[in-house]
């Protein structure tokens, strides 16, 4: 008798930079290294993303038709949708469906029409779940509020992308001896520039600005950082390698995020296991993961950052800080989370 087949969707991963595309490519790397007694895994990839995993694995290229639910995963007994807005539908009405919520970002992203549909997308993929998984508390209480508490959720924690990467290289720019780093996707969201302002009051601070960026805010930005006369102090490095991304962590002052909205909050993790210091926003998310260890920026701290943030060095140069980060940085792990899914997978396959 043939077993059962879980589809994972990594269509996100051609992005890794970004929260989504990195939880995608670490969870899929971990889960293909299992061994699957029940079930057999399958992939559903791009077409260019053939042998993502491994030549060992099956995959499925995404095609167009997938999105309509005529005639598709007909063979699948389970599809883990990685992400909470997935288009992915099917006709098969014993397919079995896991969908992994990361944020409510669609509410504070989109208006009028589009918040609307998103909306109706979210609430529609939930009603068909058989299980629906929040990468931390503060998601889960977000999407209890939203839903008025109507489903079963599982808390399963994103892992630490920086565990493998064993080699750090230079990115091949000019580095200034003291920097803020921040990694991500720069959107609106991100509040790049309340950064600026804080820089402002530090001028022997600079800011380096990994990821890919939106083209139209990445212009607002460089107008703004020249309105401040912060222009010189700012690098952006664009894409970078994760070997790249690892020595912009080594060597630099502080990671900054002041995020408005995160779901989790992946290189928070990834700072904290080099011992690094961290200036979060102070948003549910960021102190689910980080703990007392950081600094928070709060509208009433915001105008004294410079005296907040020295003596905030100081004490973490002289103290045990860094070393309780990284141990708390261990509990974040991508093994630890691919076990928790598959322990899923067979709950919902068997009961």
């Amino acid at each position: 008798m043939s077993k059962p087949i879980v589809i994972f969707d990594a269509t996100k991963t051609g992005n890794r930079e970004s929260g989504l595309g990195n939880f995608c490519y670490n969870l899929g790397k971990e889960i293909s290294k299992l061994k699957h007694e029940r079930f057999e895994i399958q992939f559903l990839v791009h077409k260019e993303q053939d042998n993502l995993f491994g030549s060992e694995h099956k995959y499925i290229t995404l095609n167009a038709i997938q999105k309509f639910p005529v005639n598709n995963f007909k063979e699948v007994a389970l599809l883990h949708a990685c992400w909470q807005l997935s288009s992915l539908e099917s006709s098969n009405k014993e397919l079995k469906w896991l969908y992994t919520v990361h944020d409510l970002n669609f509410l504070i992203k989109y208006k009028s029409f589009k918040r609307i549909y998103y909306t109706y997308r979210f609430l529609n993929n939930m009603k068909n779940a058989d299980k629906i998984v929040c990468i931390s508390n503060a998601t889960n209480a977000l999407f209890a509020d939203f839903t008025d508490d109507k489903y079963e959720t599982e808390i399963i924690y994103n892992g630490n992308s920086l565990s493998n990467i064993t080699e750090a290289k230079n990115p091949n720019i000019n580095l200034p001896k003291r920097y803020l780093f921040f990694i991500g996707i720069i959107s609106p969201k991100k509040n790049i520039e309340t950064i600026f302002e804080l820089l402002q009051q530090i001028p022997e601070l600079n800011l380096v600005i990994a990821g890919e960026a939106q083209t139209i805010y990445k212009r607002q930005l460089e107008i703004k950082a020249a309105q401040l006369n912060l222009a010189e102090r700012i690098i952006f490095t664009g894409k970078i390698s994760e070997e790249e991304k690892l020595y912009l962590y080594q060597n630099c002052e502080a990671y900054i995020n002041l995020s408005i909205a995160e779901g989790f909050g992946i290189p928070v993790v990834e700072a904290m296991s080099l011992g690094k210091p961290l200036v979060l926003n102070n948003i549910p998310a960021f102190k689910e993961i980080a703990g007392d260890p950081a600094l928070y920026i709060t509208p009433e701290n915001k105008e004294i950052f410079k005296s907040e943030y020295h003596t905030y060095i100081e004490r973490f140069g002289t103290s045990a800080i860094s070393k309780d980060m990284e141990t708390a940085s261990q509990k974040f792990s991508w093994k630890h989370s691919a076990e928790s899914y598959v322990k899923l997978y067979e709950d919902v396959l068997f009961g």
